[in-house]
């Protein structure tokens, strides 16, 4: 590859640079600790061997890394806090005589390799926690925090199904925080997956701002527990993933989902709910409060439900308590049985157990926000947007392994050279 090699002036400056390292300062741990030569191996199909002489994408990784650990809000302030920040200089090999690279070299990197090389990088990190030990993912926690786009509507912006859309960032949607307190956003959304022991980032993705909870793929959370082969044994989300498809994919996974109850019409109300009838779908049988039959009337498949229809209503005592209509109708989901199991099971002292250790997620999607410029998005477009998310979980992680080596100082280097 036609990338610069340091001289041996260069050499001298950093011998010279690195005295004034302290030797807990954690840019040098990841440093001595960490090898990241791997990032040159993954980027050679995506760079020719004619060309004057460049960066090598190991070293404007180095400045990348600097920029989300330190939270630097701009790739622009980077290259002038490269051009005169010591630490910064010795951690991204950069020679005292030459200056720091443009920063539109940085969207030349993005756009050469794109977010799937970024994620690679990143699951080379997560590979290397779990081998070294910093992380044994018994029990994880998943969830979904909203983030700004880096752009303002402006006036003429069009409108598609209801969804207003940027000619700036044609990628980002409106989505809501909470549908108690009708807080809307316009951005994206990030997907985070951890270990609750350790506070690691096993897994992040990000979507559209309108994209709801329950629409976390399955990929997402299989993707890690298979690349590394993992065992966890509990889950803790909160009640936005509250759906069949995702019970399922937990139960499958044999791990026990710490998940709350999302609320239905008829919990709001004061009729009866649907734990309150006899229900048997073998026989497709339901039985209201009233010891009443109610008539099946067949399965609908746009709601993938049974469904039965009260046939007495009218004549019934306990109408008042039961409907507001003519009838009442029982849609019962081909969850049923799940929904049934969660319902027993959030009633146990598990359950809070697990469930009291989703605050760590809350934790880490914190400290993403506030130290390291998860607020607002960085870039504009999706894909953009998702390597700001991996090279934020990297600098996270990094975190995590640094601090690793900080109380077991004697642990042999950890090497990335080896996919997971």
């Amino acid at each position: 590859m036609n990338w610069e090699n340091q001289s041996k002036q260069i050499s001298f400056y950093l011998e010279q640079m690195e005295k004034r390292i302290p030797k807990d300062d954690i840019l040098r741990i990841i440093d001595e600790k960490i090898d990241l030569s791997f990032i040159n191996e993954l980027a050679k199909p995506y760079y020719s061997r004619l060309g004057p002489i460049g960066y090598s994408p190991e070293r404007l990784f180095r400045m990348l890394v600097v920029m989300y650990m330190e939270n630097i809000s701009s790739e622009r302030k980077l290259v002038e806090q490269l051009n005169v920040n010591l630490r910064y200089m010795w951690f991204t090999k950069t020679d005292l005589d030459s200056p720091a690279p443009d920063h539109s070299t940085f969207s030349v990197l993005r756009s050469r390799l794109g977010d799937e090389l970024f994620k690679q990088i990143f699951e080379r990190v997560i590979s290397a926690i779990i081998s070294l030990g910093i992380a044994h993912p018994q029990s994880i926690s998943v969830d979904s925090t909203s983030v700004l786009a880096d752009v303002k509507l402006p006036r003429d912006a069009k409108r598609d199904t209801k969804q207003v859309i940027s000619p700036n960032d044609p990628d980002a949607r409106y989505g809501r925080t909470s549908k108690e307190k009708e807080g809307s956003f316009f951005g994206y959304k990030a997907q985070i997956m951890i270990d609750n022991n350790s506070s690691c980032i096993l897994n992040i993705d990000a979507k559209p701002g309108n994209v709801e909870d329950y629409g976390l793929e399955e990929s997402f959370i299989k993707g890690p527990i298979d690349n590394n082969k993992l065992s966890p044994k509990e889950a803790a989300l909160d009640k936005g993933f509250d759906t069949y498809r995702i019970r399922r994919l937990f139960k499958e996974q044999k791990m026990k989902a710490a998940i709350p109850l999302r609320a239905t019409k008829y919990d709001k109300m004061s009729f009866y709910k649907q734990e309150d009838f006899k229900i048997d779908l073998k026989n497709k049988t339901a039985i209201c409060p009233a010891t009443k039959r109610l008539q099946y009337a067949g399965f609908d498949n746009n709601e993938q439900a049974h469904k039965f229809i009260g046939i007495d209503c009218h004549n019934c005592n306990l109408k008042a308590n039961c409907t507001a209509g003519k009838a009442r109708t029982l849609k019962i989901h081909q969850g049923y049985l799940l929904k049934k199991e969660a319902m027993r099971f959030n009633k146990t002292a598990r359950y809070k157990a697990i469930y009291k250790k989703r605050f760590r997620v809350e934790q880490v999607i914190a400290e993403a926000k506030r130290f390291h410029g998860m607020f607002r998005a960085k870039f504009r477009c999706l894909w953009k947007f998702k390597i700001q998310c991996y090279l934020t979980a990297i600098a996270i992680n990094l975190k995590r392994i640094a601090k690793f080596f900080i109380m077991q100082p004697d642990i042999c280097a950890a090497t990335l050279r080896k996919g997971p």
